[in-house]
């Protein structure tokens, strides 16, 4: 039995658990427990803290006024919190799932928006999109973006994105029926990578090593469905196959990109496995510039405002791109460091320039909502010319 098979079925098993738990007034059933929640705690990182700048400083006064609109129990909420105490401006957050809200409020209350998509399930997801459709269509300002939050957790989306864009990435291959997904078998070199559509930390990546394994996984998808760990129990990811050819002994860089603010840092894969994505080790070396190039020139030629770019290096150099989150998971306060010394890459005159600083303090949405407010000033002084 393929690795992906147990899985859909143990998370089967474990989210009809909660739901049985809920009922009982039970809070937690088998809750799997975070191995790097050490590491995630801000107590570490104090010295850190009292040695560099913030960057945006404590008690920053932002000129406009912006909403951020998130969903209470999402893992970004308490950082919204924490935003909402560290600026000088009161930051007003709206559950847009949970409380009443109107596209005419928002505009007559508020410079813009950061809107943080729900995609817990696939239909919460889509209520996200309109959401974000809509506030575009009153011209709202929305950070990220209509194309950015296109592609959040997404692969089958990014996938057909970088395609149509001509973005070398490693060789993909998105099918909708059963018959089109064993016939396109004919196309890949085993081993090969299965991914669901959703899922962070590698929660739905999986290594398919031969023909056999190959087949069952198929059937089973297109039977069965596959329900992602954290998912409800009835919202099964089916109906598709999304397969990519795996490239051995690659490079993979995390490349970020809020503003024009740059951080990067090689991502290293947990011990005996294969795979990166989701492993939570980074080695913090310094990407070469090249790497920062191919992502400025992704990022300048589609307006692309905030986005991390997973970039896979393979052994003769060549860059792809693996995967694109405009939200992502960033505990440590630095995403960068040069020599020990935390900070930031900006480019000047074509030239890439080290400053040193804390700049993603608060899991980076004090960066965010600094660069979004400097984003507004930009478009409304270019409005006024």
């Amino acid at each position: 039995m393929s690795d992906l098979i147990k899985i859909s079925r143990r998370n089967k098993i474990v989210a009809y658990l909660k739901e049985k738990g809920k009922k009982l007034g039970i809070k937690r059933i088998n809750a799997a427990k975070d191995a790097w929640a050490a590491n995630k705690d801000e107590k570490n990182f104090t010295e850190l803290l009292n040695r560099y700048s913030l960057y945006p400083s404590q008690g920053t006064m932002l000129n406009k006024k912006i909403c951020l609109m998130l969903p209470k129990d999402s893992l970004t909420y308490k950082a919204a919190l924490k935003a909402n105490s560290f600026f000088k401006s009161k930051i007003d957050m709206i559950d847009p799932f949970a409380e009443k809200w109107s596209v005419n409020k928002i505009k007559e209350e508020y410079d813009g928006v950061i809107y943080m998509p729900e995609f817990k399930s696939n239909y919460l997801r889509q209520v996200s999109n309109d959401h974000i459709e809509l506030l575009e269509l009153f011209n709202i300002p929305v950070w990220p973006n209509k194309q950015e939050n296109y592609l959040y957790e997404s692969k089958c989306r990014a996938s057909q994105y970088l395609e149509s864009l001509n973005i070398p990435t490693p060789k993909t291959i998105v099918k909708y029926t059963e018959a089109g997904a064993i016939e396109c078998l004919q196309q890949m070199d085993f081993p090969f990578i299965i991914k669901t559509n959703t899922g962070a930390s590698s929660s739905g990546v999986f290594l398919i090593k031969n023909k056999k394994e190959a087949y069952k996984s198929i059937r089973y998808l297109f039977a069965n469905g596959f329900l992602r760990q954290g998912a409800y129990r009835r919202d099964l990811d089916y109906g598709y196959i999304y397969l990519q050819e795996f490239i051995p002994d690659v490079r993979e860089y995390r490349i970020i990109k809020v503003g024009e603010n740059w951080f990067g840092h090689e991502k290293l894969g947990k011990d005996g496995s294969v795979l990166y994505s989701g492993s939570g080790v980074n080695s913090w070396e310094i990407p070469s510039k090249s790497v920062f190039e191919f992502c400025y020139n992704i990022a300048h030629s589609n307006k692309i405002n905030v986005m991390s770019f997973d970039v896979f290096e393979t052994k003769c150099g060549k860059l792809l791109i693996n995967e694109l989150q405009t939200w992502f998971g960033s505990y440590n306060p630095s995403q960068m460091y040069k020599d020990g010394i935390p900070g930031r890459f900006i480019k000047q005159e074509d030239e890439w320039r080290f400053e040193e600083g804390i700049f993603n303090y608060n899991q980076g949405l004090n960066l965010r909502i600094f660069e979004f407010v400097r984003y507004l000033n930009d478009i409304e002084g270019a409005g006024k010319q």
